[in-house]
């Protein structure tokens, strides 16, 4: 593979403009689509026509309204070379409200070596860098054998529903389906794995499914002052309690015990023994995780009580009464199973327990279906090899180890995209460490200006040598 240090780099200064400047526009997003300010969206998408003008000449550009848009950098081989590549990221930003800013959160303000501001780590931060590393890429005089895409949505941190979900449709009806699709995921996680000294890549190769169950319960309501044996609140509150308490199985998937060997390299005593003989230690191992919850989250499927709802007033009894269960399904399950334990532990026909959106609700999701993977046949991208070609990329880092296959627990775009790729992968390649990575959705986002830098020159390795993964 060609050494990393050895390629020309973007324009810096440029692309830490451009950055700055997609920052400034405050494109936050809300549930209710109707508090959202639709001309700052409309303001990102003319800001990027305008920026990369010169680049998107030699494109074609797809608006879907304000919330999407969809770039095709057209290849000189086309899909004779094989099907294309996908790149996604979202412009939109959660909300400051509340939070306790030391700068103002949409100034872009560079000091102490970082940029700070909304969305400089969540997602502008890849929505730039890739774009600039495709113009600086054209610029060069570089062109594509296959071609690639950008998708940008406007709406991600809400349901993303007239962005991802609007242009995967309209990219079925078109016909067109992906080698790959690359959205945000993991990151260069510095320090953040146990036994491992240094930073190393967790490159998102499966999602957790994702829905949420509706506790429901009714019964004849009243006054509060003379209630009967079980109220409706009383019932779904129990039925909250026991799932709570009830243990989810726990299972080390595939991906973790791939995960876990990977690392054997890197690990000292004893952890390397452990790592290197899961089909003895898995139980222990297991255990271990299940005491973070975070860890946790690894090894089994979740249920996490959000919101419930009853009476409108104290001396009320409620003639109906809810709760909501947000479920994060571990790959191997699937949203029926889950609904069916959560009816076993319950043990009440009372309460009823149904799926409050359907439409949000997805199973698990692979990077890849098992027949296909590291084929080595022409248009499909391996694992392993798109795992080996990211550690190539990010060898010269002082530090690095090496690149990993990870869970990803929360959801991305990329799930609206799966099912037309072969092959999924999720991963920013930006270097963090646990306190870094809190900022996300926090008050003082910031990037520091060479992690910046360090994603410029990870994009461009990848659009011009993405071919090797191929190979």
């Amino acid at each position: 593979m060609p050494d990393p240090r050895n390629e020309p780099e973007a324009d810096f200064s440029r692309a830490l403009d451009s950055f700055a400047l997609a920052l400034n526009i405050a494109s936050v997003s809300h549930s209710d689509y109707a508090q959202n300010d639709e001309s700052v969206f409309q303001e990102f998408q003319d800001f990027l026509t305008r920026r990369y003008a010169d680049f998107l000449e030699d494109c074609g550009v797809t608006r879907f309204g304000v919330y999407g848009i969809a770039i095709r950098w057209p290849g000189t081989e086309g899909l004779s070379r094989g099907l294309p590549l996908l790149y996604t990221a979202h412009y939109d930003v959660v909300p400051v409200d509340g939070q306790d800013w030391s700068v103002d959160p949409f100034s872009a303000e560079q000091k102490e070596g970082y940029i700070w501001g909304r969305g400089t780590l969540d997602t502008k931060n890849s929505l730039i860098a890739l774009m600039e590393a495709a113009a600086s890429l054209h610029a060069d005089g570089f062109t594509p054998r296959r071609d690639i895409w950008f998708a940008f949505g406007g709406d991600e941190e809400t349901e993303s529903s007239r962005g991802a979900i609007t242009i995967s449709r309209w990219f079925q009806e078109q016909g067109i389906r992906f080698a790959w699709t690359f959205d945000e995921g993991g990151i260069i996680a510095r320090n953040m794995i146990p036994g491992v000294q240094g930073s190393a890549a967790l490159v998102g190769v499966e999602e957790k499914g994702f829905v949420n169950f509706r506790l429901s319960a009714e019964s004849s309501g009243g006054h509060a002052s003379t209630p009967p044996p079980s109220t409706a609140l009383g019932l779904v509150s129990r039925a909250v309690a026991r799932l709570e308490a009830a243990r989810q199985p726990r299972k080390l998937i595939p991906s973790l015990r791939k995960f876990f060997r990977r690392t054997v390299p890197y690990q000292s005593l004893p952890l390397k023994i452990v790592m290197a003989n899961l089909w003895l230690f898995a139980p222990v191992v297991k255990q271990v995780l299940a005491g973070g919850d975070d860890s946790r989250a690894m090894i089994q499927s979740t249920l996490a009580p959000t919101m419930a709802g009853g009476s409108s007033k104290e001396n009320v009894l409620p003639a109906a009464a809810w709760a909501n269960i947000n479920v994060r399904i571990l790959p191997g399950e699937t949203i029926d199973q889950v609904r069916r334990r959560c009816i076993r532990i319950i043990r009440d026909p009372r309460v009823e327990v149904s799926i409050a959106n359907s439409a949000e609700a997805n199973d698990p999701i692979s990077s890849s279906p098992p027949a296909k993977e590291d084929t080595g046949s022409p248009g499909t991208a391996g694992v392993d090899r798109f795992l080996a070609f990211c550690a190539d990329a990010l060898s010269f880092r002082e530090g690095f180890t090496t690149a990993l296959p990870y869970l990803m627990t929360g959801a991305t775009d990329s799930k609206h995209y799966a099912h037309i790729s072969d092959h999924v992968f999720r991963f920013v390649p930006m270097e963090l460490d646990s306190r870094e990575l809190s900022r996300i959705h926090n008050p003082d986002e910031r990037i520091s200006l060479e992690n910046f830098r360090g994603m410029l020159a990870f994009y461009r390795y990848n659009l011009k040598y993405h071919e090797r993964v191929f190979q």
